[in-house]
C-alpha cells in the first residue's frame, strides 16, 4: 500500500483524494496547500489527512512514501526535484512543466534518486484508447497518415480571474494547457514521438452575442510521417437549443486501410 501526500487541496486535489478512497494500492495520509481555509481543514479531517504547514514538512513526514502534485504548473519542476531529493515517489498532474529544460532537469533528478515519476495523463487508460491502441498495433488501420483532435469546453468562462488557472504565465497556451495536452499525449501514445511543432491563436475573434466565445489554440506536429493537429476552444458557451456545444471531444485517425 502506497501512503501518499496530496500537495494542493483545490477542487482537483480533493477529487484525486476522493478517487483513491476505495483503492487497495494507494491511500492518502497527509496533505498540504498554500491556503488553509476552514473548508480545507474540514475536508482533511473527514478524509483522515494530516495537514502539514509546508511542502518541506510533508517531504519530511516519515509516513509519506509518495507525493501527488495538484499544484500550479510553474511549481511542478522544483517540487518534483525536491521530492526526488527526499526519496519520495511522485505523481505530477499535467502539464508536467512549462519548459523543456525544466522537464529534463526534473526527470534527471528522479532518475538519479531512483524514484518513480508519473504524469497525470489518465486518458491513456480509457477503454476506447486501449482498443484503438490495440487496433493500430495490429495493423488494422494500416500506415497512419493523419490524426485530428477537437476539444471544446466552457471551463474558462467560470474561472475566477484571480485564480492561478487564469494567469497567462501559468497557462500560456490557453486551452492546450488544461485539456489539449491530453489529445497531444494521446497522439504520442498512439503514433510515437512528435517532431518540432507549432501553436498559435487566431486574433481578433469575436463571438456572436450570447452564442459562443472562442479561444482556439491550434497545434500541428509530425509523428513518424503522420500529420497531427488539435483544435481547442476553452470558452464555448452553453446554447440552450444545442446542448451538445457545451462540451465536445473527438479523435479521428486516418490510415491507409481505415479511418476511425
Amino acid at each position: 500500500m502506497i501512503k501518499a501526500g496530496i500537495v494542493g487541496l483545490g477542487w482537483w486535489g480533493k477529487t484525486l483524494v476522493e478517487s483513491a478512497e476505495n483503492s487497495d494500492a494507494i491511500r492518502f495520509v497527509a496533505g498540504t496547500t498554500r491556503t488553509v481555509t476552514p473548508e480545507v481543514e474540514a475536508f482533511a479531517k473527514q478524509k483522515g489527512l494530516h495537514l502539514t504547514a509546508s511542502y518541506d514538512g510533508m517531504l519530511g513526514h516519515a509516513g509519506v512514501g509518495a507525493v501527488v502534485l495538484a499544484t500550479p504548473h510553474s511549481m511542478h519542476a522544483t517540487q518534483v526535484m525536491a521530492a526526488a531529493a527526499a526519496k519520495k515517489h511522485v505523481y505530477c498532474e499535467k502539464p508536467f512543466t512549462l519548459t523543456k529544460r525544466e522537464a529534463e532537469d526534473a526527470v534527471a533528478a528522479v532518475r538519479k534518486a531512483g524514484v518513480t515519476l508519473a504524469v497525470g495523463y489518465n486518458r491513456r487508460f480509457h477503454p476506447e484508447m486501449t482498443k484503438l491502441r490495440d487496433m493500430i498495433r495490429a495493423g488494422e488501420l494500416g500506415t497512419i497518415l493523419h490524426v485530428e483532435a477537437t476539444m471544446t469546453f466552457p471551463n474558462a468562462l467560470s474561472i475566477n480571474p484571480a485564480h492561478w488557472r487564469a494567469d497567462k504565465t501559468e497557462t500560456p497556451l490557453g486551452g492546450l494547457m488544461p485539456m489539449g495536452v491530453h489529445a497531444i499525449d494521446g497522439m504520442i501514445d498512439l503514433c510515437g514521438p512528435i517532431m518540432p511543432s507549432i501553436a498559435w491563436t487566431p486574433m481578433g475573434m469575436r463571438p456572436p452575442k450570447g452564442v459562443s466565445a472562442l479561444s482556439a489554440r491550434p497545434w500541428a506536429g509530425l509523428m513518424n510521417g503522420a500529420l497531427g493537429n488539435v483544435m481547442v476552444a476553452s470558452t464555448c458557451r452553453m446554447v440552450p437549443s444545442s446542448p451538445e456545444r457545451i462540451m465536445s471531444r473527438s479523435l479521428v485517425i486516418s490510415g491507409w486501410k481505415r479511418r476511425l
